[in-house]
């Protein structure tokens, strides 16, 4: 039973990276898809001064290195899914302030790649759990 509910959680642990991947081909807003805004704030970073709206974009790679954190049962994983979510939360919140002076809507793609973010974090905290009580017996 626990190799089984360990499988679980590897299987959603590679889910939320395979639902980051497909966040990067819906819209987010304003026309563009995921991958179209990433590039987009990838150069806006150069200018130093939106700094501040743009820096989230590391949670993409931020997720994809927590996932082979998690993989390696590395207790660090829960850490880095936790700053990950919290990266991704910043930068949908971002993206609500911005559309909101624009009154344009946040699309799906957006609230998918948050939960890309918050399944990986689930599951880190599970395998992390698993973790700390084999370690402390």
């Amino acid at each position: 039973m626990k190799f089984f509910k360990e499988k679980i959680v590897d299987f959603f642990s590679l889910m939320a990276v395979l639902i980051l991947i497909i966040s990067w081909l819906l819209p987010v807003f304003d026309g563009m898809k995921g991958y179209e805004l990433f590039v987009y704030s990838f150069f806006l970073q150069f200018l130093i001064a939106p700094i501040i709206l743009v820096f989230p974009i590391w949670a993409n790679l931020s997720l994809v290195f927590t996932y082979f954190l998690l993989n390696e049962n590395d207790p660090k994983s829960f850490r880095w899914s936790c700053i990950t979510l919290a990266m991704m939360s910043y930068g949908l919140v971002t993206i609500l302030v911005i559309d909101g002076k624009n009154s344009q809507p946040v699309l799906i793609g957006a609230y998918v790649w948050v939960f890309s973010g918050a399944l990986l974090c689930i599951c880190a905290y599970i395998k992390v759990k698993k973790i700390s009580k084999i370690i402390n017996l």
